[in-house]
């Protein structure tokens, strides 16, 4: 029992931040993140795992049935067809290589998934997930953070300008959300659990917010500000509490502007070249928006492909499933999120220490409409399996004890 519960931590704590730690070592030993002895060896550690938890819970007889597993799978199995069709029958153009595309999703993406979605949770998850997860961003974000200033402080010598934090193996995009995944865990841990400050969740929160401005990236902010609107939203406690809360939103944004001004990067401007017609970035996502309109036109019921005629894709989640898996693929996507969505404010009245897993989860929502693939939202998919997998067993727990008991 207690091997397999710490098996499930540690399959958790992998999915969501084995990247931010493969690209720390990676970065640390001075080698390619798809060098074997990080990608090789975190791929294998996800799959035996997995398995082990699987084959544990169904030996056990205890593979309940989640709400919302179903239209999950299904959801992941036809994309999965999409990507078998356009890789290996059609040999579509992509920018990478086919290896890589099946190692992702099979083994990062829809493997994790499915674990998640089957296996039993382990009895004292409420109350040690919110300690681990703060442990392990804790030494991701420090261990990013220091290298990525040392790149920092290397590049500035140099006399490069337009500097974002970020390594050879860790982009800005990513500095960013993992230093939004702390702001959210140090106010959740504070500001709904109630939990008293320590100078490690003051310094953690600290560290969070020079890791999301000095990453100079759009996506993370907006990131963080509409995931705490929602989860003030959810959240239990009365309306003058909740504006309380939207009120330290405001303090926060305003001493995110400070600290924007004491490192000299205006915010700002990013945000304001969303609307530049010079901003490259910006006209590069224009292109690909209407590139990505005109592959759903071409097959609006089942899409048409899954990437772009560069090879690409949109950097949006729902403008890639529209292209790849059309309507279908994107009515699936919309009662999924519905689900989770009920999940959620379900999790969020009876048990709020699930909350950081919400927040997680609605954070990367957000963020797959900025950046990234769908092949590569590992994170996402496993934090919706577990939501709905979190709301399944807290409700079977307390119609057959009368009190949750987990």
């Amino acid at each position: 029992m207690k091997f397999y519960r710490s098996a499930y931590f540690v399959f958790i704590l992998l999915v969501l931040y084995g990247y931010s730690l493969s690209a720390a070592m990676a970065e640390f030993l001075d080698i390619s993140l798809d060098s074997p002895i990080v990608s090789v060896v975190f791929r294998s550690f996800l799959v035996f795992i997995g398995l082990y938890l699987i084959t544990k819970t169904v030996i056990s007889g205890k593979a309940y049935k989640r709400d919302g597993a179903y239209l999950l799978i299904l959801f992941l199995l036809i994309y999965s067809f999409r990507l078998i069709y356009d890789l290996d029958i059609l040999n579509i153009h992509t920018t990478i290589s086919k290896d890589k595309y099946y190692a992702f999703y099979f083994l990062v993406l829809f493997l994790p998934t499915f674990t998640v979605i089957i296996s039993r949770i382990p009895v004292g998850f409420s109350e040690n997930i919110l300690r681990y997860l703060k442990f392990i961003i804790a030494i991701a974000l420090v261990a990013n953070l220091i290298l990525g200033l040392m790149n920092y402080q290397t590049l500035i010598s140099q006399g490069v300008d337009s500097i974002r934090l970020s390594t050879g193996r860790f982009n800005p995009i990513s500095m960013g959300h993992l230093g939004v995944s702390t702001i959210l865990l140090i106010y959740i841990e504070i500001k709904i659990l109630k939990t008293p400050y320590s100078l490690i969740s003051l310094t953690l929160l600290l560290l969070g917010f020079v890791a999301m401005i000095m990453s100079g990236s759009k996506g993370p902010m907006v990131a963080m500000i509409l995931t705490i609107i929602y989860v003030n939203h959810i959240s239990l406690g009365g309306l003058g509490e909740k504006l309380k809360r939207l009120v330290l939103v405001g303090l926060v944004l305003f001493s995110s502007w400070f600290l924007l001004t004491v490192f000299n990067f205006d915010m700002f401007d990013r945000f304001s070249s969303i609307f530049s017609d010079t901003e490259l970035s910006t006209v590069y996502r224009l292109n690909s928006y209407i590139e990505s309109f005109y592959i759903f036109v071409n097959n609006p019921f089942f899409g048409d492909s899954i990437v772009l005629p560069s090879g690409g894709y949109p950097h949006n989640i729902l403008l890639e499933i529209l292209m790849s898996i059309g309507v279908v693929g994107i009515l699936l996507f919309i009662v999924l999120i519905a689900k989770v969505n009920k999940a959620s404010k379900y999790l969020a009245r009876v048990e709020p220490r699930y909350m950081i897993i919400i927040a997680l989860c609605f954070q990367y929502l957000i963020s797959f409409m900025f950046s990234g693939a769908l092949w590569q939202a590992s994170e996402l998919f496993v934090l919706i399996a577990l939501i709905l997998s979190l709301k399944s067993n807290l409700k079977r727990s307390i119609a057959e004890k009368g009190v949750y008991a987990n």
